[in-house]
């Protein structure tokens, strides 16, 4: 899906992230191509990986890896690379659904590694680990939570977002805007202008399910969110489109118990 961008506001967003930290941070697309990164060149160390082919196969294949764990999770994950660094991947999300990436990394762990077992690693670019960052395990969860923060703040102020040509993007906005009306298959394929079997073939892929099943969990996730802020349960109901008191519990237990 392709990213829109304010590019001005969000290299000052990133710069600032860099300034307090010391650490690069990158953003990429749902389909893992690269969209804006600060600082804009890799580590000395990084930079060497890339231009060797069989670590830069490495390379890509770990940030893939972390990545589709990012997205099935839906959460922050930490970890090490294939080179020893230690690294994090957050998801920027609409509507439930990954749309893209932020990844922080390029780190020294100085808890657990050291520059000269990460320059073992590959021997050509032992110089290079001089040019890797070192912070310790609780500077880089720290850096990674406000990492974390950061995404929200990027689709919150749509420093970032999907296109508005995107099927995709459309598609899960205008679920999103809707949930407390009435949404229905005819009315979707309709609104978007879509077929119902182009309808279904693109929940399928973007959500992994047909879309009345996918509105079903939106709207018990964001009633469950209501739910704990203490809205009442009628309340509640009817914020996520769903008149019936009874019907509403009935699917809220079979979802969340």
């Amino acid at each position: 899906m392709a990213l829109r961008m304010d590019v001005e506001r969000l290299t000052g967003l990133m710069a600032d992230f860099y300034l307090l930290t010391g650490i690069r941070t990158v953003i990429y697309d749902r389909g893992l191509e690269k969209v804006c990164e600060f600082p804009e060149k890799d580590s000395a160390f990084c930079s060497g990986v890339w231009v060797d082919p069989v670590l830069s196969r490495l390379c890509s294949a770990c940030d893939a890896d972390a990545c589709r764990r990012c997205q099935a999770d839906g959460a922050l994950h930490i970890y090490t690379c294939h080179a020893g660094l230690t690294e994090a991947v957050c998801p920027l999300q609409f509507g439930g659904v990954t749309f893209g990436f932020i990844m922080l990394g390029q780190l020294i762990n100085s808890d657990t590694s050291s520059a000269a077992q990460i320059g073992r690693y590959a021997p050509a670019l032992r110089a290079e680990t001089a040019s890797l960052p070192a912070k310790t395990g609780a500077e880089i969860r720290a850096a990674a939570k406000l990492m974390e923060a950061c995404a929200c703040y990027l689709w919150v102020n749509e420093l970032i977002r999907g296109d508005d040509g995107d099927a995709a993007f459309r598609l899960t906005r205008y679920i999103d805007e809707h949930l407390d009306g009435a949404l229905s298959i005819e009315g979707l394929c309709g609104a978007l202008a879509l077929s119902r079997r182009k309808l279904y073939a693109l929940s399928e892929s973007l959500y992994g399910m047909p879309p009345a099943a996918y509105i079903r969990a939106r709207r018990m996730a964001q009633a469950a969110g209501l739910l704990r802020a203490g809205t009442s349960v009628a309340d509640a109901a009817a914020a996520v489109g769903i008149g019936d008191y009874n019907y509403f519990s009935k699917m809220y237990r079979k979802a969340n118990g």
